[in-house]
């Protein structure tokens, strides 16, 4: 009769079971393929976030600097609204805080007067309502 080295071969000998079980190939592969499957559902739901997000942050802009541009003209009529203008100490202002900038979905500016909305680096067109912010990605 052979002698046990270890208490772990004495216990693999009393109840049968292999010395050296562990994690084989297949079991490694499969628990690599489930966080697989994972971080892809956990990638393809923040996207669809970033994008609500980014829709949300778009309309938020928009309706403030509108705000803004009627606050302007209400109190200095016949006089175009700047984007300056808004942010300046002068004619009554600031009527924003800050004007948006930094984003690469969506750029707003103020052209004669009129708020202009670009999404995506496209031509700008008359902001008219929250709406217009929904093609961006």
């Amino acid at each position: 009769m052979r002698i046990a080295k270890s208490r772990a071969e004495a216990r693999s000998r009393r109840t049968g079971a292999r010395l050296d079980a562990g994690f084989g190939t297949m079991d490694v592969l499969i628990a690599v393929l489930i966080m697989g499957v994972l971080s892809a559902i956990t990638i393809t739901a923040l996207g669809g976030m970033l994008t609500k997000a980014r829709v949300a942050s778009c309309q938020s802009d928009g309706q403030t600097i509108s705000t803004a541009i009627d606050a302007w003209n209400a109190e200095n009529p016949g006089v175009l609204a700047t984007a300056a203008g808004l942010t300046g100490n002068t004619l009554g202002g600031p009527y924003l805080q800050s004007f948006p900038t930094g984003t690469t979905s969506y750029t707003y500016t103020i052209t004669g007067g009129v708020l202009q909305l670009a999404i995506n680096g496209g031509q700008p067109v008359a902001f008219t309502d929250a709406s217009q912010c929904s093609t961006i990605n």
